[in-house]
């Protein structure tokens, strides 16, 4: 029986506990916005070769940053159990640079496949450029990404997160500086931008690591011990939270490009709603976060209260907001839109669109919310699976029968972006029931140790 009293005080720590991680990915999002307006005030050569770049740069760079996803719920499993020290950070910091060191390469063997791909080639030689420079920084931000994961995961949530905000400043001047030059500094056009982001993400990752040094008292000597358990963990629960992030991100590349092959009204329209989406899509994350860290730190503790309600008070959070958001895309679409453009072909197009996106709102909400509360459990591979049917044997060939055998377009592929997204969060609702259950039975077997047992 649910307890209104208990269901509204875990409701919420972990509102105020997400809050902040949402003002992080906002900071992250403004990045790459700060970019294109940066390449934009150049020339549309820059803007393009940096939005191609960002498209061979992004599947690699994003199966990192979800594989380090693991550190958090790890990491606050150990805290919860009751495991003294902090072995896990030299373990998430080494998985974060052999991440980094495969990955960097990985990009830049990617413009091996320009040509292939079909990519204009007048643009090759500023994408070569500009992913030279910008490539080795993915370093340094999945090493900003275990920092950040484990400090969230002791309830340091904040500093990593708005400190953010700040360099988004820092990135916009030196983008304009290394640009256009100013004073001694040339101009160095794409090769500017890309500068700017290897020295802000190598900054990021500089303060925030200092910071985890300093807030826990680490020392050097602790810093180079290696766990070899600990960094086996995060690769075995890591590796399916990457790919399954890589698999959706990949859903969503793909639609991109099909409609790119429709009428430019239709790539316009979808680009605009994919940032309203996106905008929408951060708060569900956050708790998504938050639930991975908040779930993981009740099950160390053997508390299954603090596990179904922490899992359950998040998801609760997210379907509200993403209803609140649903019914606002399908009652003011068309002054939605017309904030972006004053195009009424364009606003009748992703307007259209919108009434999709308003559909899908829920389950979206709701499916990453349940993705981060099976992460807490240490359960990746069921969401993994679910994610490949859904999206690639449901979603995708429907919507496109739908968009080119049934002539809906742009509207077809959306449609089935939003059932594939509705049978994910339905199958993950049957996985994470499934997963309580097991958990508590295997709780229930478990007799009821100290902190001073559990670290011996």
């Amino acid at each position: 029986m649910l307890n209104r009293e208990k269901f509204f005080s875990f409701a919420k720590k972990n509102l105020i506990f997400a809050l902040p991680i949402v003002a992080g990915q906002i900071g992250q999002m403004l990045f790459g916005v700060a970019d294109v307006f940066v390449a934009g005030h150049h020339s549309n050569e820059a803007l393009a070769a940096l939005g191609l770049s960002s498209g061979l740069m992004s599947p690699a760079f994003m199966f990192g940053i979800g594989a380090l996803n693991a550190v958090g719920p790890l990491s606050a499993h150990d805290k919860g159990k009751g495991i003294e020290g902090h072995h896990f950070f030299p373990a998430a910091i080494l998985s974060a640079l052999c991440l980094g060191l495969v990955v960097w390469p990985v990009t830049v063997l990617m413009l091996n496949f320009y040509n292939v791909i079909g990519l204009n080639p007048d643009l090759l030689p500023y994408v070569r450029d500009y992913l030279t420079l910008c490539a080795p920084s993915i370093v340094f931000a999945f090493l900003f990404q275990a920092s950040k994961e484990y400090l969230q995961a002791h309830g340091h949530n904040i500093f990593a997160n708005v400190s953010i905000l700040f360099f988004n400043f820092l990135n916009l001047a030196l983008n304009f500086l290394f640009m256009f030059g100013k004073g001694p500094i040339p101009p160095m056009g794409v090769k500017g931008l890309a500068l700017a982001t290897f020295l802000t993400r190598l900054l990021m990752a500089i303060v925030v690591f200092l910071y985890v040094v300093k807030i826990f008292g680490l020392n050097k000597k602790f810093l180079f011990t290696v766990d070899k358990k600990s960094i086996k963990a995060i690769f075995k629960l890591g590796s399916p939270l990457g790919l399954g992030v890589l698999t959706e991100v990949l859903v969503f590349c793909t639609v991109t490009l099909l409609i790119g092959k429709m009428e430019t009204i239709f790539s316009a329209a979808h680009n605009l709603v994919l940032t309203l989406a996106s905008l929408t899509f951060m708060l569900p994350l956050a708790l998504s976060s938050a639930a991975s860290v908040k779930v993981a730190h009740s099950k160390g503790e053997g508390d299954f209260e603090g596990i179904f309600y922490n899992s359950f008070t998040c998801a609760a959070i997210s379907v509200v907001f993403m209803m609140l958001t649903a019914t606002t895309y399908f009652l003011f679409p068309t002054h939605i839109v017309g904030l972006y453009t004053q195009d009424l072909q364009l606003i009748a197009v992703a307007s259209s669109l919108l009434f999709y996106v308003g559909l899908f709102q829920i389950p979206d909400g709701l499916q990453i919310t349940l993705w981060g509360s099976l992460r807490g459990l240490g359960i990746a591979r069921a969401p993994l699976i679910m994610c490949l049917l859904c999206h690639w044997l449901i979603g995708l060939p429907l919507g496109y029968q739908l968009a080119f055998r049934y002539s809906m377009k742009a509207q077809g592929l959306w449609l089935g972006l939003t059932i594939g997204l509705s049978t994910l969060a339905l199958g993950l609702i049957l996985s994470w029931k499934r997963a309580l259950r097991q958990t508590r039975g295997a709780l229930d077997k478990v007799p009821v140790i100290s902190s001073a047992e559990a670290h011996h």
